[in-house]
């Protein structure tokens, strides 16, 4: 639980600090009695606009900011005393690096769901990396593991490989293992803050319509999307399937439009 709450605490931090928020108030509808009961919203307001819910190739600020709200990378990157930053479990429990440092092996997190309920599973990642490393694909992102994961570059360039045969690999449903080129330090950083998934089996359904609308998206984070008109505004609420929903206090979110006005976005923690 404490583990948990250290997750929730930076995942704040992050969504404040990070500049989709050009400004913050926070707003208590009372609910009468103690400070418990009241409804719990955090006020954004933004000169910028979100093109698009799909990590794989709406990679803008303002889309990234958005995407670290409702989707869980495998881990998180946060600020630490000092100002120093960790690594974090998310998506992912724990990890192994081999003494090598040439691979990195991804344990799941058991209690991670999608919102819609199906298990988020090794799979789902490595459907996620293969899909960035196909060129058809145009990942604004994928050019980050390029020379890092071992055959990325090749299949992403058409050079001799294809996006089956980079190094990563769901050995089963809790287990995602990627094999790199050379030894990189930065390796973590680069996953926390470029890698959000994509559910496979929503990804297969809804094509190139996959994150157009809340309802052609599905979320792994601590938020979802209950509404969005697009240039206007965007609704967000508690994601009732995350992991870490026990420690989440905020409920539920109003937004307005874009122009220096306030998203109300349920808070996290």
């Amino acid at each position: 639980m404490k583990l948990r709450k250290k997750v929730l605490a930076g995942l704040l931090a992050a969504a404040m600090t990070a500049g989709l928020l050009a400004g913050c108030g926070g707003e208590e509808k009372s609910g009468g009695g103690g400070g418990g009961s009241a409804e719990q919203v955090l006020n954004i307001s933004t000169n910028s606009v979100v093109v698009g819910l799909n990590p794989l190739v709406n990679t803008t600020g303002p889309d990234n900011k958005a995407h670290n709200m409702i989707y869980d990378p495998l881990v998180r990157d946060r600020s630490a005393k000092d100002n120093t930053d960790e690594i974090v479990p998310a998506a992912a429990e724990s990890w192994d690096v081999s003494e090598d440092g040439l691979t990195y092996t991804f344990h799941m997190n058991p209690d991670a769901k999608w919102s819609d309920g199906s298990k988020v599973t090794a799979n789902d990642f490595e459907f996620t990396f293969k899909k960035m490393a196909d060129p058809n694909t145009a990942a604004t992102n994928a050019w980050l593991f390029d020379g890092v994961i071992e055959n990325f570059s090749e299949a992403l360039y058409n050079n001799g490989k294809t996006p089956d045969e980079i190094g990563v690999a769901a050995t089963d449903e809790n287990t995602l293992e990627i094999q790199l080129v050379h030894p990189a330090s930065y390796f973590l950083e680069l996953v926390a803050g470029s890698v959000y998934p994509v559910n496979e089996a929503k990804y297969e359904e809804f094509g190139s319509d996959y994150g157009t609308a809340p309802d052609k998206t599905v979320y792994n984070g601590p938020l979802k999307v209950t509404s969005w008109n697009q240039n206007t505004e965007m609704n967000l609420e508690q994601n009732d399937q995350y992991w870490g929903k026990d420690d989440m206090k905020l409920q539920k979110s109003q937004s307005s439009d874009y122009s220096g006005s306030f998203h109300r976005c349920p808070g996290i923690y």
